[in-house]
């Protein structure tokens, strides 16, 4: 699990600030409104990607940690 954080964190740095300098974040607005979809799957790319090296990471404790959060949530609608 901590080499799955790790891949995280190092896809996370991926693009250094002296690299690849801040955006024209105006200009990036008027692009994004005359082209929704292109935001949506790049959000669509880093997600799957995030949840894909967690995934990885958990190996087979997902199912067990799933079950477990559904338990909790439960309980807490139970106890309301």
């Amino acid at each position: 699990m901590e080499e799955a954080l790790q891949q995280i964190v190092s896809w996370s740095e991926a693009y250094p600030l002296d690299i690849f300098p801040e955006p024209d974040l105006k200009r990036a607005a008027e692009l994004l409104k005359r082209h929704q979809p292109g935001r949506d799957l790049c959000m669509r790319h880093v997600i799957e990607g995030v949840g894909n090296i967690a995934r990885d990471g958990l190996g087979g404790c997902l199912p067990a940690l799933v079950a477990f959060a559904k338990l909790r949530h439960n309980a807490r609608r139970v106890d309301s």
